[in-house]
């Protein structure tokens, strides 16, 4: 009878490992494909949508428009984060891609982002439509491209083995002001790492992101799946 019950346990178990690693791998085949950006002013609770995308030498600005602009622009100021000194500034001009106007600025070469080092940077946008402003929005983002092959992951080109566990403080019951703390989400990671933890699923909190983007740096997948503008 003991042994029946080990054995059922031990089935449970392992039906629970595989249903966790499904999970955190379909939740993170979504998050490759995802852009990565935190940002000071959201543009998204504003008039205009933006979602902004980087990989190794690229950055890619989607302009979820309401009203259709005749002459689409957009000015683009890049500098290393918390440095005056910019990377790249210039106007690029969109065009239509499905019912978005995309902007694509290529050929950059900047420092790229890894849990180790994360290198950022601050992005500021001014979207205009001819002479006419639309919006001005400040970011910050790290350059870097997640891919898979031959069953393996790889960021910035250099394969990479993720290291994360299930259960994380958010929606843990938590009260809310300390789960969106500063304090609180800079310790966690904090831990996280000096445990050899380089995945977190977190909510869909621009002080999460923040704190993932910093050093000590950490990969993240969002808990929400409208959270892709990030």
């Amino acid at each position: 009878m003991k042994l029946s019950l080990s054995i059922l346990e031990l089935r449970k178990f392992i039906s629970f490992v595989i249903k966790t690693f499904l999970y955190l791998l379909f939740s993170l085949l979504f998050f490759l494909s995802s852009s990565f950006v935190s940002t000071d002013s959201e543009a998204q609770t504003k008039d205009e949508q933006l979602w902004i995308k980087t990989t190794t030498n690229s950055l890619t600005v989607d302009w979820n428009f309401k009203k259709p602009p005749v002459s689409p622009a957009i000015k683009i100021r890049l500098s290393p984060d918390k440095e005056e000194e910019k990377f790249w500034q210039g106007t690029i001009t969109g065009e239509m891609v499905g019912s978005v106007i995309r902007f694509d600025l290529k050929g950059l070469s900047p420092k790229l982002w890894y849990p180790s080092s994360p290198e950022l940077y601050r992005l500021e946008l001014s979207l205009k439509d001819g002479s006419e402003l639309i919006q001005n929005s400040t970011y910050r983002i790290g350059f870097r491209n997640f891919e898979t092959r031959d069953g393996k992951i790889f960021l910035n080109g250099k394969p990479i083995f993720l290291r994360g566990i299930a259960i994380n403080p958010p929606g843990r019951g938590i009260p809310d002001k300390v789960e969106t703390s500063r304090k609180f989400a800079t310790e966690y990671i904090r831990f996280l790492k000096s445990i050899n933890v380089n995945i977190i699923r977190i909510p869909d909190n621009s002080t999460w992101y923040d704190v993932c983007l910093e050093a000590p740096g950490l990969c993240r997948i969002c808990d929400k799946t409208n959270c892709t503008h990030y």
